[in-house]
């Protein structure tokens, strides 16, 4: 019989909204990486396509941000027009005085 929602089988498990170590661990990892590579990043971003950059940014995000929905991203990102995907990185841009 399926456990109702909300409720497990562990009484001793993680409090509700308690992260997990190992999560916060890596979410300091990727921001210290990210934070000490920042100028050779945005070198390397401006040299490939406006697909290619989301892709980067939107994994790089998975990893740092907390996780809303079960949406797969990815599979949007690559099957948006190129078009469409540079508007979105110019918003991007400009929001963060990158234009």
């Amino acid at each position: 019989m399926p456990v109702a929602k909300g409720h497990t089988n562990n009484p001793f498990g993680r409090k509700k909204g308690v992260r997990n170590k190992v999560h916060n661990d890596d979410k300091v990892f990727w921001q210290r990486l990210l934070k000490r590579n920042r100028k050779k990043i945005q070198a390397d971003l401006d040299k490939v396509t406006a697909n290619e950059r989301l892709t980067f940014i939107a994994k790089m995000a998975a990893q740092i941000m907390p996780r809303e929905s079960s949406i797969d991203l990815f599979t949007q990102v690559d099957a948006m027009p190129e078009e469409q995907l540079e508007k979105i990185l110019n918003v991007i841009m400009k929001r963060n005085g990158k234009s």
